[in-house]
């Protein structure tokens, strides 16, 4: 029994991962990171992306990121030269705590 709730849950997933509102909520999630992203680092903010890929067990899930070499140190902080911390911008956690 528990097998086919198992097989069930994953064949819902992957049919609601068709649906055009994934595409629609995942747009606005993006935009929600690009709008908490720093104008001051203008590379950082033109490096978010979305794009949409499967998963292992063939769910379409949508994934924003970063391309940016530096995106994790804006995103969570980082001790300067100087040694000062310099505290991150947290879009991505922000937009993910948003979305939830």
């Amino acid at each position: 029994m528990s097998t086919l709730f198992q097989n069930l849950e994953l064949e819902f997933a992957k049919a609601a991962s068709h649906d055009p509102e994934m595409d629609r909520v995942a747009a606005l999630a993006e935009s929600y990171v690009v709008g908490l992203a720093p104008v001051e680092r203008g590379d950082f903010v033109h490096s978010i992306k979305r794009k949409t890929v499967r998963t292992p067990r063939g769910v379409r899930d949508r994934l924003i990121y970063s391309e940016n070499e530096g995106a994790m140190s804006i995103e969570f902080g980082y001790m300067s030269r100087a040694g000062n911390w310099i505290p991150g911008h947290f879009a991505f956690t922000r937009a993910k705590d948003a979305f939830r």
